[in-house]
């Protein structure tokens, strides 16, 4: 059995410094409401991604990391048996920036995929497991998994009615432990 991780909000803070950054170079409050939609009047969805792009150049690899997710991460290493695969949407332009960040915070030994915003099902073709704070890519991981993790964020802490019936919501990396424990029994 493996398990693999998305960073941006499972691993790392990213969240906050992003609507900061769209909100000082912009003026636009990309996280309103409550869903993870980045959606801004005359941008396309390419648009936004570079941006996005831009941002990440200038901080992935100075993003706080989330404590207690780190600290879960040597259980996660030794129930894989090995390297801990993170799977990210981010961009190929940020690779080493990411590879510096993790190596930096991740205890364990690990690998990196970035996926450039696209699908990261043919990533997890080797994972039985998956964490990720998207409800977009947890529903289509989920099908070729035994389960999916959702961490429950401002975006996706209310819609579990979209939720396919194999991805759990949780709100930290204990939680996920302690569901694949209770599973491996």
């Amino acid at each position: 059995m493996r398990i693999a991780f998305d960073i941006d909000e499972v691993i790392c803070s990213v969240d906050g410094e992003l609507r900061t950054w769209f909100l000082d170079r912009l003026g636009y409050d990309i996280h309103a409401g409550k869903t993870f939609q980045i959606a801004i009047p005359g941008w396309t969805e390419s648009d936004i991604w570079v941006e996005i792009t831009r941002f990440l150049m200038c901080h992935a690899d100075s993003f706080n990391p989330i404590e207690d997710a780190i600290n879960e991460l040597p259980w996660f290493y030794n129930f894989n048996k090995g390297p801990l695969p993170f799977v990210t949407a981010r961009p190929p332009e940020v690779k080493s920036q990411t590879a510096n960040w993790l190596k930096k915070y991740v205890p364990v030994p690990h690998t990196l995929e970035l996926s450039n915003n696209g699908s990261k099902v043919k990533y997890l073709k080797n994972v039985d497991y998956y964490v990720d704070d998207r409800i977009k890519n947890t529903n289509e991981a989920a099908p070729f998994l035994l389960n999916a993790f959702l961490l429950k964020k401002r975006w996706s802490a209310e819609r579990n009615s979209e939720l396919l019936p194999n991805v759990v919501p949780v709100t930290n990396l204990l939680e996920v432990k302690e569901f694949i424990m209770e599973q491996e029994v």
